[in-house]
């Protein structure tokens, strides 16, 4: 495990390429997360013998999608979004406080609430560009959003049996995930190449590592001495 974490730390992980934006009002507050109900998919997982399992049956809904959503924020109150620029592309929600945001999904359909862990991707027709998502976020009161949503996937890698992971990542100091900022050789290349649906791609998070949720630095620890990594990333398909 130490090995691999290392790897992953050399790779691109390392806190200077980090851009922590933050939209909520403290970030000393206590961060009270709106917690979604999330698909749960699994593209098999490689045994302790490097072997690889089939999937487990799917829940009804699978596929990471692209959604468009409008909401508009009460521009008296706090916008209480938590969001991280790693990807320089998109907005990733990595939380969501008591503020604006939050009385609109307390008041609105699921269908058109903004979700911790989802990827804003445009606002009022503006993307490609991290920066200019955040500004029109600030400044414009209705949001016309464009959002990637994303699938729970479980792999398992023995690290007996792999040298490296073959991830590149990044995170955020106060952050709760890990981008993967780029997949080379190693084990999860072998096992995408075995996986029948999803597969981890670019700009995918490693949300869990052997059952440590939040905090990306408690994740990273959780994995330096372990023998075997059980892995849950948030996938997007656009």
């Amino acid at each position: 495990g130490r090995k691999l974490m290392q790897d992953m730390l050399f790779g691109g992980a390392k806190e200077a390429a980090v851009i922590q934006a933050s939209m909520a009002p403290d970030e000393s507050a206590e961060h009270a997360a709106v917690q979604a109900a999330e698909v749960l998919a699994t593209n098999g997982t490689l045994a302790t013998d490097g072997a690889f399992q089939p999937p487990m049956p799917k829940a009804a809904e699978t596929l990471s999608s692209e959604r468009h959503i409008t909401l508009r924020r009460n521009p008296d109150q706090n916008i209480g979004l938590g969001l991280d620029a790693l990807d320089a592309t998109t907005a990733f929600v990595d939380s969501i406080i008591p503020g604006s945001i939050h009385d609109w999904n307390n008041t609105h359909p699921e269908s058109e609430c903004l979700r911790v862990h989802d990827r804003i991707v445009a606002v009022n027709g503006i993307s490609g560009d991290t920066e200019k998502i955040l500004a029109a976020l600030k400044s414009a009161v209705e949001w016309n959003l464009t959002i990637l949503r994303p699938v729970e996937v479980r792999v398992s890698v023995d690290c007996a049996c792999f040298p490296t992971l073959g991830l590149d990542l990044k995170y955020s100091p106060n952050g709760n995930t890990l981008l993967i900022s780029e997949v080379s050789d190693g084990a999860l290349r072998d096992w995408n190449a075995r996986a029948q649906s999803y597969k981890v791609r670019r700009h995918d998070r490693i949300k869990s590592i052997n059952g440590v949720i939040g905090g990306a630095k408690a994740l990273l620890e959780s994995a330096s001495s372990a023998d075997k990594l059980d892995l849950v990333i948030l996938h997007y398909e656009p």
